[in-house]
Protein backbone atom coordinates (compact mmCIF):
# COMPACT_ATOMS: atom_id res chain seq x y z
CA UNK A 1 0.00 0.00 0.00
CA UNK A 2 1.50 3.80 -0.59
CA UNK A 3 2.14 4.70 2.87
CA UNK A 4 1.81 8.37 3.81
CA UNK A 5 3.00 11.78 1.94
CA UNK A 6 4.33 15.27 3.62
CA UNK A 7 5.89 16.36 0.44
CA UNK A 8 5.32 18.34 -2.87
CA UNK A 9 8.19 16.22 -4.64
CA UNK A 10 6.54 12.90 -3.52
CA UNK A 11 2.77 13.72 -4.96
CA UNK A 12 3.13 12.63 -8.32
CA UNK A 13 4.94 8.75 -7.22
CA UNK A 14 1.82 8.51 -4.77
CA UNK A 15 -0.33 9.11 -7.65
CA UNK A 16 1.16 6.67 -9.58
CA UNK A 17 1.01 4.09 -6.65
CA UNK A 18 -2.69 4.69 -5.56
CA UNK A 19 -3.71 3.90 -9.35
CA UNK A 20 -1.34 0.69 -9.31
CA UNK A 21 -2.40 -0.48 -5.77
CA UNK A 22 -6.44 0.36 -6.89
CA UNK A 23 -6.27 -1.20 -10.05
CA UNK A 24 -4.86 -4.70 -8.51
CA UNK A 25 -7.16 -4.32 -5.47
CA UNK A 26 -10.15 -3.78 -7.73
CA UNK A 27 -9.07 -6.83 -10.30
CA UNK A 28 -8.33 -9.04 -7.04
CA UNK A 29 -12.10 -8.35 -5.77
CA UNK A 30 -13.83 -8.84 -9.14
CA UNK A 31 -11.54 -12.03 -9.66
CA UNK A 32 -13.01 -13.65 -6.24
CA UNK A 33 -16.19 -12.25 -6.44
CA UNK A 34 -17.78 -15.44 -6.91
CA UNK A 35 -15.88 -17.81 -4.79
CA UNK A 36 -14.98 -14.81 -2.30
CA UNK A 37 -15.18 -16.15 1.90
CA UNK A 38 -15.69 -14.19 4.79
CA UNK A 39 -12.05 -14.84 5.79
CA UNK A 40 -11.16 -13.52 2.35
CA UNK A 41 -13.15 -10.56 2.21
CA UNK A 42 -12.05 -9.28 5.31
CA UNK A 43 -8.66 -9.46 4.55
CA UNK A 44 -8.97 -7.33 1.48
CA UNK A 45 -11.23 -5.08 3.60
CA UNK A 46 -7.97 -4.09 5.64
CA UNK A 47 -6.13 -3.57 2.41
CA UNK A 48 -8.91 -1.01 1.08
CA UNK A 49 -8.58 0.70 4.44
CA UNK A 50 -5.20 1.32 4.37
CA UNK A 51 -5.63 2.87 0.53
CA UNK A 52 -8.61 5.02 1.84
CA UNK A 53 -5.69 6.30 4.68
CA UNK A 54 -3.25 6.43 2.25
CA UNK A 55 -5.48 8.86 0.34
CA UNK A 56 -6.79 11.01 2.89
CA UNK A 57 -2.90 11.64 4.34
CA UNK A 58 -1.89 12.71 1.28
CA UNK A 59 -5.09 15.28 0.52
CA UNK A 60 -3.12 17.61 0.89
CA UNK A 61 -0.48 17.78 -1.35
CA UNK A 62 -2.77 16.47 -4.42
CA UNK A 63 -4.17 19.28 -6.97
CA UNK A 64 -7.91 19.47 -6.40
CA UNK A 65 -8.65 17.57 -9.54
CA UNK A 66 -6.26 14.38 -8.96
CA UNK A 67 -7.71 14.81 -5.22
CA UNK A 68 -11.42 14.47 -7.27
CA UNK A 69 -10.00 11.24 -9.38
CA UNK A 70 -8.89 9.87 -6.30
CA UNK A 71 -12.26 10.28 -4.25
CA UNK A 72 -13.93 8.81 -6.83
CA UNK A 73 -11.61 5.64 -7.86
CA UNK A 74 -11.94 5.13 -3.81
CA UNK A 75 -15.37 5.19 -3.67
CA UNK A 76 -16.34 2.90 -6.46
CA UNK A 77 -13.30 0.32 -4.77
CA UNK A 78 -14.82 0.36 -1.06
CA UNK A 79 -18.66 0.45 -3.04
CA UNK A 80 -17.69 -3.02 -5.09
CA UNK A 81 -16.38 -4.28 -1.52
CA UNK A 82 -19.61 -3.56 0.08
CA UNK A 83 -21.39 -5.59 -2.87
CA UNK A 84 -19.07 -8.45 -2.55
CA UNK A 85 -19.27 -9.22 1.24
CA UNK A 86 -22.97 -8.77 1.32
CA UNK A 87 -22.86 -11.20 -0.97
CA UNK A 88 -20.56 -13.79 0.41
CA UNK A 89 -22.29 -13.16 3.79
CA UNK A 90 -25.84 -14.52 2.14
CA UNK A 91 -24.09 -17.36 1.05
CA UNK A 92 -25.20 -20.80 2.95
CA UNK A 93 -22.90 -22.37 5.74
CA UNK A 94 -21.66 -25.76 5.20
CA UNK A 95 -22.02 -28.32 7.02
CA UNK A 96 -19.48 -31.55 7.67
CA UNK A 97 -20.06 -34.61 8.77
CA UNK A 98 -17.57 -35.40 12.01
CA UNK A 99 -14.80 -37.13 10.88
CA UNK A 100 -14.00 -40.50 12.21
CA UNK A 101 -11.55 -40.62 15.07
CA UNK A 102 -8.45 -41.49 14.82
CA UNK A 103 -6.96 -44.69 15.70
CA UNK A 104 -4.72 -44.60 19.36
CA UNK A 105 -0.92 -43.13 18.83
CA UNK A 106 -1.92 -42.21 15.36
CA UNK A 107 -1.43 -38.51 15.63
CA UNK A 108 -2.88 -36.27 12.79
CA UNK A 109 -0.57 -34.12 10.59
CA UNK A 110 0.69 -30.95 11.91
CA UNK A 111 -0.59 -27.87 9.70
CA UNK A 112 1.68 -24.69 9.72
CA UNK A 113 -0.21 -22.06 11.43
CA UNK A 114 -0.45 -18.04 10.45
CA UNK A 115 0.31 -15.21 12.53
CA UNK A 116 -2.97 -12.34 11.82
CA UNK A 117 -0.25 -10.43 9.82
CA UNK A 118 0.39 -13.78 7.68
CA UNK A 119 -3.16 -14.74 7.11
CA UNK A 120 -3.86 -11.05 5.66
CA UNK A 121 -1.17 -11.30 2.76
CA UNK A 122 -2.18 -14.51 2.24
CA UNK A 123 -5.55 -12.76 0.96
CA UNK A 124 -4.43 -9.66 -0.34
CA UNK A 125 -3.42 -8.27 -3.82
CA UNK A 126 -1.12 -10.83 -5.97
CA UNK A 127 2.21 -9.50 -6.24
CA UNK A 128 2.42 -10.02 -9.46
CA UNK A 129 -0.29 -7.45 -9.89
CA UNK A 130 1.33 -4.97 -8.20
CA UNK A 131 4.30 -3.08 -9.02
CA UNK A 132 7.12 -4.60 -6.94
CA UNK A 133 9.52 -1.59 -7.29
CA UNK A 134 10.64 1.35 -8.31
CA UNK A 135 13.87 1.57 -10.47
CA UNK A 136 15.49 4.35 -11.02
CA UNK A 137 17.82 6.03 -13.44
CA UNK A 138 19.22 9.10 -11.78
CA UNK A 139 22.22 11.44 -11.71
CA UNK A 140 23.92 11.36 -15.18
CA UNK A 141 25.34 13.13 -17.11
CA UNK A 142 26.20 13.21 -21.52
CA UNK A 143 25.77 9.89 -21.73
CA UNK A 144 24.18 7.55 -23.84
CA UNK A 145 21.58 5.49 -21.87
CA UNK A 146 20.23 2.02 -22.12
CA UNK A 147 18.03 -0.90 -20.04
CA UNK A 148 21.64 -2.09 -19.01
CA UNK A 149 21.90 1.01 -16.77
CA UNK A 150 19.40 -0.13 -14.56
CA UNK A 151 20.35 -3.47 -13.60
CA UNK A 152 17.19 -4.12 -11.27
CA UNK A 153 15.09 -3.73 -14.57
CA UNK A 154 14.49 -6.53 -16.87
CA UNK A 155 12.41 -5.56 -19.75
CA UNK A 156 11.45 -9.02 -20.57
CA UNK A 157 10.72 -9.98 -17.11
CA UNK A 158 6.82 -10.61 -16.51
CA UNK A 159 6.87 -8.48 -13.17
CA UNK A 160 5.02 -5.31 -13.24
CA UNK A 161 7.25 -2.70 -11.93
CA UNK A 162 7.66 1.62 -11.75
CA UNK A 163 10.44 3.65 -13.22
CA UNK A 164 12.01 7.08 -11.86
CA UNK A 165 13.90 8.71 -14.47
CA UNK A 166 15.86 11.75 -12.37
CA UNK A 167 18.44 14.66 -12.47
CA UNK A 168 19.71 13.89 -16.00
CA UNK A 169 20.83 16.55 -18.63
CA UNK A 170 22.55 16.15 -21.87
CA UNK A 171 21.85 12.30 -22.10
CA UNK A 172 20.38 9.95 -24.93
CA UNK A 173 17.64 7.22 -23.38
CA UNK A 174 16.59 4.40 -25.26
CA UNK A 175 14.89 2.01 -23.16
CA UNK A 176 13.65 -0.27 -25.99
CA UNK A 177 13.97 -3.65 -25.36
CA UNK A 178 17.56 -5.13 -26.84
CA UNK A 179 17.29 -6.20 -30.68
CA UNK A 180 19.55 -9.07 -32.02
CA UNK A 181 21.84 -7.81 -34.62
CA UNK A 182 21.32 -10.87 -36.73
CA UNK A 183 17.32 -10.73 -36.61
CA UNK A 184 15.74 -9.12 -39.71
CA UNK A 185 12.21 -8.41 -38.41
CA UNK A 186 11.74 -8.01 -34.88
CA UNK A 187 8.81 -7.82 -32.37
CA UNK A 188 9.01 -6.16 -29.32
CA UNK A 189 7.37 -7.12 -26.02
CA UNK A 190 5.76 -4.34 -24.61
CA UNK A 191 8.05 -3.87 -21.16
CA UNK A 192 6.51 -4.85 -18.03
CA UNK A 193 6.54 -1.23 -16.69
CA UNK A 194 3.25 0.53 -14.67
CA UNK A 195 4.21 3.62 -14.08
CA UNK A 196 7.13 6.28 -15.16
CA UNK A 197 7.76 9.20 -13.19
CA UNK A 198 9.96 11.64 -14.86
CA UNK A 199 11.69 14.53 -12.69
CA UNK A 200 14.29 17.27 -13.32
CA UNK A 201 15.72 16.35 -17.27
CA UNK A 202 17.23 18.77 -19.17
CA UNK A 203 18.63 18.72 -23.00
CA UNK A 204 17.72 14.88 -23.44
CA UNK A 205 16.43 12.62 -25.57
CA UNK A 206 13.64 9.87 -24.08
CA UNK A 207 12.78 7.06 -26.27
CA UNK A 208 10.63 5.19 -24.07
CA UNK A 209 8.92 1.36 -24.54
CA UNK A 210 4.73 1.91 -24.69
CA UNK A 211 3.57 0.82 -20.68
CA UNK A 212 0.03 0.11 -20.21
CA UNK A 213 -0.37 2.34 -17.37
CA UNK A 214 0.98 6.59 -16.17
CA UNK A 215 3.82 8.64 -17.25
CA UNK A 216 4.34 11.87 -14.90
CA UNK A 217 6.79 14.23 -15.55
CA UNK A 218 7.80 17.24 -13.37
CA UNK A 219 10.40 19.66 -14.34
CA UNK A 220 11.69 18.11 -17.75
CA UNK A 221 13.53 21.05 -19.93
CA UNK A 222 14.09 21.30 -23.94
CA UNK A 223 14.18 17.67 -24.62
CA UNK A 224 12.44 15.03 -26.94
CA UNK A 225 9.80 12.56 -25.01
CA UNK A 226 9.07 9.21 -26.67
CA UNK A 227 6.49 6.84 -25.28
CA UNK A 228 3.36 5.25 -25.64
CA UNK A 229 0.98 4.96 -22.33
CA UNK A 230 -3.20 4.98 -21.06
CA UNK A 231 -2.15 8.45 -18.62
CA UNK A 232 0.31 11.04 -19.67
CA UNK A 233 0.52 14.31 -17.17
CA UNK A 234 3.39 16.76 -17.16
CA UNK A 235 4.15 19.83 -14.84
CA UNK A 236 6.53 22.62 -14.69
CA UNK A 237 8.07 21.49 -18.22
CA UNK A 238 8.88 23.28 -21.07
CA UNK A 239 10.46 23.61 -24.70
CA UNK A 240 9.59 19.57 -24.69
CA UNK A 241 8.42 17.63 -27.78
CA UNK A 242 6.12 14.70 -27.01
CA UNK A 243 5.91 12.03 -29.66
CA UNK A 244 2.67 10.38 -27.81
CA UNK A 245 0.72 7.25 -28.41
CA UNK A 246 -2.42 7.67 -25.99
CA UNK A 247 -6.30 6.73 -25.47
CA UNK A 248 -6.81 9.49 -23.46
CA UNK A 249 -6.01 13.34 -24.11
CA UNK A 250 -2.57 14.42 -22.24
CA UNK A 251 -2.74 16.64 -19.84
CA UNK A 252 -0.44 19.14 -18.59
CA UNK A 253 -0.37 22.12 -15.51
CA UNK A 254 2.27 25.00 -15.58
CA UNK A 255 4.06 24.46 -18.94
CA UNK A 256 5.10 26.37 -22.01
CA UNK A 257 6.10 25.72 -25.51
CA UNK A 258 5.03 21.83 -25.11
CA UNK A 259 4.68 20.74 -28.61
CA UNK A 260 2.85 17.00 -29.49
CA UNK A 261 3.03 14.73 -32.21
CA UNK A 262 2.03 10.98 -33.00
CA UNK A 263 4.35 8.40 -31.71
CA UNK A 264 6.84 7.10 -34.51
CA UNK A 265 5.56 5.18 -36.91
CA UNK A 266 8.91 2.96 -37.55
CA UNK A 267 8.73 2.48 -33.40
CA UNK A 268 5.13 1.42 -33.48
CA UNK A 269 5.91 -1.37 -35.95
CA UNK A 270 8.05 -2.93 -34.15
CA UNK A 271 5.83 -4.08 -30.98
CA UNK A 272 2.48 -6.23 -31.56
CA UNK A 273 -0.53 -4.48 -32.99
CA UNK A 274 -2.89 -5.35 -29.99
CA UNK A 275 -0.56 -3.58 -27.73
CA UNK A 276 -1.55 -0.01 -29.17
CA UNK A 277 -5.07 1.68 -28.93
CA UNK A 278 -7.37 1.81 -31.57
CA UNK A 279 -7.30 5.71 -31.31
CA UNK A 280 -4.76 7.55 -30.80
CA UNK A 281 -5.94 10.86 -28.71
CA UNK A 282 -2.31 12.37 -28.36
CA UNK A 283 -3.63 15.93 -29.67
CA UNK A 284 -6.45 16.37 -27.47
CA UNK A 285 -4.72 17.99 -24.74
CA UNK A 286 -6.09 19.74 -21.62
CA UNK A 287 -4.03 22.70 -20.05
CA UNK A 288 -4.97 22.77 -16.44
CA UNK A 289 -3.67 26.20 -16.56
CA UNK A 290 -5.47 27.26 -19.17
CA UNK A 291 -9.41 26.91 -18.41
CA UNK A 292 -10.78 28.99 -20.95
CA UNK A 293 -12.61 28.63 -23.92
CA UNK A 294 -10.15 30.14 -26.15
CA UNK A 295 -6.97 27.95 -27.68
CA UNK A 296 -3.93 27.32 -24.68
CA UNK A 297 -1.09 29.29 -25.52
CA UNK A 298 1.11 27.23 -23.82
CA UNK A 299 0.75 23.81 -25.92
CA UNK A 300 0.82 23.47 -29.86
CA UNK A 301 0.93 20.43 -32.77
CA UNK A 302 4.31 19.32 -33.91
CA UNK A 303 4.96 20.70 -37.30
CA UNK A 304 6.07 18.66 -39.84
CA UNK A 305 9.18 20.31 -40.30
CA UNK A 306 10.06 20.20 -36.60
CA UNK A 307 9.80 16.08 -36.78
CA UNK A 308 13.21 15.18 -35.78
CA UNK A 309 14.75 12.05 -37.58
CA UNK A 310 14.72 9.32 -34.31
CA UNK A 311 15.96 6.53 -36.57
CA UNK A 312 18.91 8.52 -36.89
CA UNK A 313 19.46 9.66 -33.71
CA UNK A 314 19.30 6.30 -32.12
CA UNK A 315 21.78 5.07 -35.00
CA UNK A 316 25.29 6.90 -33.86
CA UNK A 317 27.67 5.81 -31.67
CA UNK A 318 27.88 7.06 -28.11
CA UNK A 319 31.14 8.72 -29.27
CA UNK A 320 28.94 11.21 -31.78
CA UNK A 321 26.43 12.25 -28.57
CA UNK A 322 27.98 15.50 -27.49
CA UNK A 323 28.15 16.72 -30.89
CA UNK A 324 24.58 15.53 -32.29
CA UNK A 325 22.37 15.69 -29.60
CA UNK A 326 21.59 19.35 -29.51
CA UNK A 327 20.37 19.50 -33.33
CA UNK A 328 17.83 17.52 -32.00
CA UNK A 329 16.68 19.13 -29.36
CA UNK A 330 13.88 21.85 -29.14
CA UNK A 331 15.23 25.21 -29.49
CA UNK A 332 14.43 28.08 -26.57
CA UNK A 333 12.32 30.02 -28.06
CA UNK A 334 12.74 34.38 -27.43
CA UNK A 335 10.89 35.74 -24.46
Amino acid sequence: MPEAVTGLGEAAEFYTQFQATRSALTVTLEAQRLQMSQSSTQALASDVAKLRKSLVDATTILTAYDQRQCEEQMSALEALLAEIRASSAQKPKFSFKRKAAQPAGIQPASMPTRTGNEAVSAHAVPPQLLPSTFHTLSSHSHRSLSSQDIPTLRLSDSSQSGLTIADLDHCLVDLRPAVPNDTAQVTLQPAPLTALHIRNVLDSILVLPPLKGSVILHNVTRCVVVVGCHQFRMHTSTDVHVYLYIPSGPIIEDCSRVAFAPYPAFLRSMYPDGHFPLNNTYSAVQDFSHIRPTPSPNWSLLEDKAVVDLEAILGLPASDLNFALPLYLPKTSPQ
